[in-house]
């Protein structure tokens, strides 16, 4: 694990021939993150821009990077199941929670071992995305748009944080705390599975419709 004298993991992640460091980070809900662009480097990639993260000062905005993984390994452990890497400029490169819970974990920390045990079928995130991201605002109780795909006809249209009224045929505008609690986490699962989104937003005032589709693969 690496953990040394101070109890950080850390994973060896090889993507191609590049083996660099990940941090076992069980607070980031995502898959794989990075902030080194050398992985960008003669391969495909979806350029995003909006929000990026947010830390003391507020949310922070700039571009994010995806790239279609056919396999990596982690600590020599070879996985072939297509998937997402999400590049962030100047943050940390970390393990998440797509990945882990597809194992049972242990860890021993007095033999500096973290143990994955295969419970089912591994399953990764498909590499398929919409040309524009939303995202949960649970202070607020709104679902507001997060980033758009630099190649969309929509970026121009319309601004990150723009808040999301209708969701298809979802009325997603009043929702409470609980309400929107069990939206996202049942709902949405299966609506982003679709091709399209009908969507209906608020901005400068007044209403858009919009259509938002699945972008067209670049790998």
């Amino acid at each position: 694990m690496h953990s040394g004298n101070y109890g950080n993991v850390f994973l060896n992640v090889q993507i191609n021939d590049k083996i660099k460091k990940f941090t076992f980070d069980t607070g980031f809900n995502g898959f794989m993150q990075t902030g080194d662009t050398a992985y960008l480097r003669n391969k495909s990639y979806i350029t995003t821009i909006g929000l990026t993260g947010g830390d003391y000062s507020g949310k922070k905005e700039g571009e994010t990077y995806f790239r279609y993984l056919e396999s990596f390994a982690v600590n020599n452990l070879e996985f072939k199941s297509p998937s997402l890497f999400l590049i962030k400029p100047n943050n940390s490169s970390i393990l998440g929670n797509e990945f882990y819970k597809n194992f049972t974990l242990t860890i021993d920390w007095k033999n500096d071992l973290l143990l994955f045990d295969t419970q089912k079928d591994i399953e990764f995130k498909s590499p398929d995305l919409f040309e524009m991201s939303l995202y949960p605002d649970y202070g607020e109780n709104e679902i507001l748009i997060s980033s758009i795909n630099k190649e969309s006809s929509l970026l121009g249209q319309i601004k990150p944080h723009t808040k999301v009224l209708y969701i298809n045929d979802y009325d997603v505008s009043s929702f409470g705390k609980d309400e929107l609690c069990a939206f996202w986490e049942n709902e949405w699962v299966n609506i982003k599975k679709l091709e399209k989104l009908n969507l209906t937003v608020e901005t400068e005032g007044s209403t858009k419709k919009l259509i938002v589709e699945k972008i067209k693969k670049v790998w």
